[in-house]
């Protein structure tokens, strides 16, 4: 019985296939501004860096919170076992939070910032993102991460009693920015430092540790002698 090609249905075209039935009429497209790629080049970069520092493993969202408040609990132990109430005429625990947390933000956006460029280096084969762009992301979700952080050790603070409400908001919001801003400038000095030196890491994380001792978070600056103070300040 010879092959009889099946005939098209009621309504379709002869000869067009899919090509005719998927064919719509397009219109051009205009073209993106640099600005909004950026934005979306940091919206993506955020997500990720989120992604990976909260949920890289298990426990990760747990030591992220984990780490800072243990410090504190810790110094307040220490100045509650010499039975020292009072630290430059303020309360110990509010000193020490006060102290620890914005210290916490210039050494966590440093270090972070320093070491974002090798875990991301894959995506600088796109050019739409640029170095600098990882860097940003890290130091703004660093930063936004330790805020929430702080947030919830001094309202915790505040339903154990202490009076954590600052009096004047904007100066903390301006004294937050001051230390971000130093905490992103050495980041970004450290990471180059560190592509073209790369043993220079260990020397880079010894520094961090006299900066804990004359950052005044354990003592206040008033101890300190006239000329000294001057010096610091």
């Amino acid at each position: 019985m010879p092959y009889r090609p099946a005939r098209p249905r009621h309504g379709a075209r002869e000869g067009g296939g899919v090509s005719t039935l998927l064919s719509t009429s397009s219109e051009p497209r205009t073209p993106r501004s640099s600005r909004s790629i950026a934005v979306s080049v940091w919206k993506a970069l955020f997500l990720r860096e989120a992604l990976s520092r909260l949920f890289a493993s298990r426990t990760s969202w747990f030591w992220l919170f984990a780490e800072p408040v243990l410090h504190m609990a810790y110094l307040m132990f220490m100045f509650t076992v010499i039975k020292v109430r009072h630290v430059g005429g303020i309360e110990t625990g509010i000193f020490v939070l006060v102290g620890l947390i914005p210290f916490f933000l210039f050494r966590r956006v440093g270090t972070q910032v320093a070491n974002a460029v090798a875990p991301n280096r894959p995506l600088f084969s796109y050019r739409q993102v640029k170095p600098i762009d990882a860097l940003l992301v890290r130091g703004v979700l660093e930063a936004l991460l330790l805020l929430i952080i702080g947030g919830l050790v001094l309202f915790g603070a505040y339903l154990w009693g202490y009076k954590t409400m600052p009096a004047d908001p904007l100066g903390v919001a301006e004294g937050m920015l001051g230390l971000w801003i130093p905490g992103m400038g050495y980041g970004l000095i450290t990471s180059v430092a560190l592509e073209l030196v790369p043993g220079l890491g260990r020397l880079l994380g010894f520094v961090m540790m006299p900066l804990y001792f004359v950052s005044g978070v354990m003592y206040p600056i008033s101890q300190c002698r006239n000329r000294t103070a001057t010096t610091c300040c």
